[in-house]
């Protein structure tokens, strides 16, 4: 396929029309009945007997007592206020809202649960009943001694509280726990909800067709959809356990196996969640110095940095032996290359104490280049590429570049129909992307498209998905970054032995390596290229960042750190700008993005590197 340029993106249009257009008011009424009926279709086996009333009676509500439901369920809180019971598209909600009340979907707020629903009036209103304290804060003065307060009857038998639902009735939302076991059922996880819908809608998330009717889904029995809604559950109560002791901490790692033990050894998604928020507890109870039990729950743990965090306990407890000991077995079968360079460096000065031998590893230094450039208030990185692209073109590409030609070239793979990987359309990447065992479950399919990119090339891969899927939600592909005319001109520069090794060495740990990439591409114009790490004054290597380089090297990629250094006053930096060819129009966008991007979304296309990419990627092309 030959390299051409093509700007025609009919994706990105198609997606601009989408966000013009505005929703159906009833919008969040029909996307609740697209999950119940997902639910009820696909796991009505698995809900209790109580669950299925509640679809069946749903079903038999008026459309506006239906709609006023909805409505009412998706709010955070379980209580809110009649006077709050206001929306245009449904008509006359009082109404609804009686009807929801006699079918038991509503129901008036408890006197004995007021401790929960009271700060649901205004100041103003309960100043009105009783005293407060000039300059208390709303929250504070609203504690267990207030509520008692409230309760409290005068000589005629009133209470405050009467007085206050005088003003406003407070009501209750029921079966909200049934809901949230729907929206589990249905995503898998909590980290999604309703609001998914929205966005398809909008048109501001595109998601791949990846629901595959023939795969099984994640959730099998109630045993095991309780599991994981215990999970949730407990993960929840993390923040207030932090501010406590460390009984908070050891109580919810109790609660958390508990909860999901037995699940776990055969559920290999919740085994994972587990772990991960286990490494977390230990490493809170490290913290506040109960070390003991933190080495308990490492112990339990083998996701990194577990045994990390426990050979580093070992050697405060004065077990240096036993430290050494793990330092070896991580060496022999690391979790990921992280965990290697620890052991690495950390076993060398232990073993040297205890008159023990381990193998050195040096240290690798890569090519290093200085550079002095004039004060500047542009990010080193951009002042660095500007004085790269007098020779040349220079991008800023960190993490960007070479993650989305990766996952341009692997999308089928990614997104292909694996057991477990997907089960509703609102993934945006399979459910085990994370997970140790991503590549291996696809080993066959990644070393057959390696080996096609080999003979074929990378353009037949990468270019028809960057037009066909663009815009479509991909794990690996930053769409803002991923302008046509860069990933050509890379293409052409960048040979096919050296995109294959950075692509093997991305496959070994997806989640680790697709950072610490460089951060320049520079393209002399002899035809070469060099990919450039800046740091500025005082600014070093990370550990993930020379991993890479020390994997550059062995592949003979060409790479070096330019160390920068400023002289001189701060040179004013339209002229810097005008020096270099620089329009004032890619000024003022690179300022309006740096605006945006200081308030960032949930949306892929928000993030640091791609911001810069396209500032440089215009001079580039300038």
């Amino acid at each position: 396929m030959a390299l051409t340029a093509n700007s025609a993106r009919p994706a990105m249009t198609e997606k601009r029309k989408q966000i013009a257009e505005p929703l159906d008011p009833h919008y969040y009424h029909r996307n609740f009945l697209e999950l119940i009926a997902f639910v009820d279709s696909n796991y009505r086996h698995l809900l209790n007997d109580g669950e299925k009333v509640f679809l069946d009676d749903y079903r038999a509500l008026p459309l506006s007592a239906q709609q006023l439901y909805c409505r009412l369920v998706m709010r955070t809180r379980r209580y809110f206020r009649v006077s709050s019971v206001a929306y245009p598209e449904i008509a006359e909600p009082d109404i609804a809202l009686d009807e929801l009340v006699t079918r038991g979907f509503c129901s008036a707020a408890k006197t004995e649960e007021a401790a929960v629903w009271v700060s649901l009036y205004r100041r103003d209103e309960l100043q009105s009943v009783l005293p407060v304290q000039p300059g208390q804060r709303h929250s504070t003065w609203l504690n267990n001694s207030t509520t008692d307060l409230l309760l409290q009857s005068d000589l005629f038998g009133f209470t405050p509280l009467d007085l206050l639902r005088q003003l406003d009735i407070i009501y209750c939302t029921e079966h909200k726990d049934a809901f949230v076991n729907f929206q589990l059922l249905f995503f898998g996880d909590l980290h999604q909800d309703i609001s998914s819908f929205v966005l398809r809608d909008l048109g501001l998330t595109r998601y791949e067709s990846t629901l595959h009717q023939d795969l099984p889904l994640p959730f099998t029995s109630r045993t095991q959809l309780m599991a994981h809604r215990a999970y949730f559950d407990c993960i929840t109560l993390y923040d207030d356990a932090v501010k406590c002791d460390r009984n908070a901490l050891v109580e919810l790692q109790r609660m958390l196996t508990h909860c999901c033990g037995d699940v776990a050894e055969y559920d290999i998604t919740l085994k994972r969640r587990v772990e991960k928020w286990s490494n977390r507890i230990a490493r809170q109870l490290e913290r506040v110095g109960a070390i003991d039990d933190a080495a308990t729950i490492y112990e339990t743990i083998t996701r990194p940095p577990a045994r990390e965090r426990l050979t580093r306990i070992r050697v405060k407890q004065g077990r240096a032996h036993d430290a050494l000991a793990l330092c070896k077995a991580i060496t022999l079968r690391p979790g990921d290359a992280a965990e290697l360079d620890f052991a690495q460096q950390f076993a060398q000065p232990l073993a040297k104490a205890l008159n023990e031998d381990y193998p050195a590893v040096k240290k690798y230094s890569p090519p290093a280049l200085s550079l002095t450039l004039p004060a500047s208030k542009l990010p080193v990185e951009y002042a660095t590429a500007l004085h790269y692209a007098k020779t040349g073109k220079c991008f800023y590409v960190e993490n960007t570049l070479f993650t989305s030609v990766f996952g341009l070239a692997m999308w089928d793979i990614i997104f292909a129909p694996i057991e477990g990987a997907f089960f509703h359309p609102f993934q945006t990447a399979p459910s085990d992307f994370h997970a140790s065992e991503f590549t291996e479950r696809r080993r066959s399919r990644f070393d057959k498209r390696l080996q096609q990119i080999e003979q074929q090339g990378l353009a037949p891969f990468v270019l028809p998905n960057l037009h066909h899927k663009c815009g479509i939600s991909n794990p690996l592909v930053n769409w803002y970054a991923s302008k046509r005319s860069l990933i050509i001109l890379a293409l052409e520069r960048i040979p096919v032995t050296d995109w294959l090794a950075i692509f093997e060495y991305l496959l070994q740990d997806i989640p680790a390596h697709r950072s610490g990439l460089p951060d320049l591409l520079y393209l002399p114009d002899d035809g070469s290229y060099l990919l450039l790490e800046v740091k500025g004054p005082g600014d070093q290597l990370q550990k993930h960042q020379r991993r890479w380089m020390k994997y550059f090297e062995r592949c003979q990629i060409p790479h070096g750190v330019v160390n920068v250094q400023y002289t001189g006053e701060l040179a004013d930096e339209a002229l810097i700008r005008l020096e270099c060819g620089l329009s004032q129009c890619t000024a003022q966008k690179s300022k309006q993005d740096d605006t945006q991007s200081s308030s960032r979304g949930t949306r892929q296309s928000t993030t640091r590197g791609s911001k810069q990419t396209h500032v440089l990627t215009g001079y580039a092309e300038h």
